[in-house]
């Protein structure tokens, strides 16, 4: 029926499968009765206990083999190779890998719906998905995978970058494992290599850029891959290139209608504030013309409760207005760093700040303030049953000054993606504002700010600026 000829009959895969399920079942069946018939022939007065342990021990192996992944595994890769003449049924396939994209809100993630949508064509059983992060490739999701489990190589990683960008080529493991000779090896840390599990990279271009990869588990039966193996995969790799580029276009827009909001925000603030000044500026003219007329005090008064109730109105957006940093460079002089932590630390109203006492850096000492206020007031909302720590030190050409606090702690994925964002914040009334001005702030003076945090174990900020040396009037 599968010859060419007219009238030609196309059986799918679903088809196959259901038909030979079926004649397997007659086939059992038949072989049962057939021996069965033949220890009753033959069992004498055994023969119902024989026969009854035949059919129970031939069901219970038949269950076992039925429940058996790797048979089952093994059986479609025989079937699919002698009966069909691609390895993949691609329309079955496509609509699958969409359907797993395209799964509506509240399923998986995007990142691990993208790692099962690849795995799901080679029947892996896990993944990790691989971001572009500069020159380099960082876990970001993991599907069914502990990312924990594969060691982060900043250099490996910087490697394999930079061979999938030049080549993009769809790496195999085993392969590499057996020659360790050959050319490509050097380009795949050693830390994946090591990890039993590792299989295959398959590299995410879009519009001639890398935007990451995608390493997946070794499947239940692992086999080499073949040209319908590398070409699937390369067009499943693109396509989940183009939704991962999409998403990060989505979150930039979605950020930067948060910073419009903000402005709208701020606007309606700026308009109070001139009302509020407005009125101050009036008072002030009049006073002097005015103020022994008792109407005059009694309107003052009243002018003046409306202020305050419009200050302390619940309605009111609370927002601090302190300088933003701006896009200038900043005023560096050399200047004693315990000033600043001396200024923050009575307005937090506990802590202290304590190290290197004759501490100078290269800083702007409003700027180096700010950096300060915002860290020290974020620790102490953190919570926490000690006091919250500044401690201040020097190690040759640097000055650090660290905020310590043994809060809630934060972990590695949101310091990683979403501490430095503007208007993203663990805290429920948070704007998400303070970290993301500070390391500006920080970076405006040539410095860092770099995060060590635990959860459930506190956080340490360490603010690094270049050390400098004192003038004589500071030594004096």
């Amino acid at each position: 029926m599968s010859r060419p000829a007219d009238g030609e009959v196309q059986f799918s895969r679903t088809a196959t499968f259901h038909t030979l399920s079926l004649l397997g079942l007659v086939a059992y069946f038949a072989i049962t009765i057939m021996v069965t018939s033949l220890i009753e022939a033959l069992g004498g007065g055994h023969a119902r206990i024989a026969q009854t342990a035949f059919v129970f021990g031939s069901t219970v192996a038949m269950l076992t083999a039925a429940s058996s992944g790797w048979l089952r595994a093994w059986i479609k890769v025989k079937l699919v190779k002698h009966l069909f003449r691609h390895r993949y049924d691609y329309r079955a396939e496509w609509t699958r890998f969409t359907e797993t994209l395209g799964e509506p809100k509240g399923g998986a993630p995007l990142d691990e719906r993208l790692v099962k949508a690849v795995g799901d064509l080679t029947d892996s059983p896990a993944g990790l998905l691989l971001v572009a992060d500069g020159d380099t490739l960082v876990s970001q999701a993991s599907w069914c995978w502990d990312a924990q489990a594969l060691p982060a190589d900043d250099v490996g990683g910087a490697r394999l970058a930079a061979y999938l960008q030049a080549t993009g080529r769809i790496l195999e493991l085993d392969p590499l494992r057996d020659h360790p000779d050959d050319p490509e090896r050097a380009a795949v840390p050693d830390g994946m290599l090591a990890h039993p599990d590792a299989w295959v990279v398959v590299p995410l271009p879009h519009l001639g850029r890398l935007t990451g990869a995608i390493l997946l588990a070794r499947p239940i039966l692992a086999r080499p891959l073949d040209w319908e193996d590398f070409d699937l995969l390369r067009i499943a790799g693109r396509q989940v290139a183009s939704y991962l580029a999409e998403e990060r276009a989505q979150s930039a827009l979605s950020e930067a209608q948060r910073f419009e909001e903000f402005n709208r925000r701020f606007a309606f603030i700026l308009h109070d504030v001139k009302n509020i000044v407005s009125q101050l500026s009036l008072v002030a003219r009049n006073a002097p013309r005015h103020a022994d007329n008792p109407a005059f005090r009694a309107d003052m008064v009243a002018t003046l409760n409306e202020i305050r109730d419009a200050d302390e109105r619940p309605a009111r957006p609370a927002v601090r207005t302190r300088g933003t940093p701006d896009r200038g460079p900043a005023r560096r002089r050399a200047g004693d760093g315990r000033r600043p932590v001396r200024r923050t630390l009575p307005g937090a109203g506990r802590g202290g700040g304590r190290g290197a006492s004759d501490l100078h850096a290269a800083a702007d000492p409003a700027r180096l303030q700010q950096v300060l206020d915002h860290l020290v007031l974020n620790a102490l909302d953190a919570g926490g049953s000690d006091p919250v720590r500044v401690i201040l030190g020097q190690a040759g050409d640097r000055a650090w000054i660290d905020v310590v606090d043994t809060g809630q702690g934060m972990t590695q994925q949101f310091i990683r993606d979403d501490l430095f964002r503007p208007f993203v914040s663990s805290k429920p009334t948070g704007f998400g504002i303070g970290a993301f001005e500070a390391r500006q702030l920080a970076q405006a003076m040539g410095g860092t700010i770099e995060v060590e945090s635990h959860p459930g174990r506190g956080t340490r900020f360490r603010v690094t600026l270049a050390a400098a040396t004192p003038t004589l009037e500071q030594a004096a």
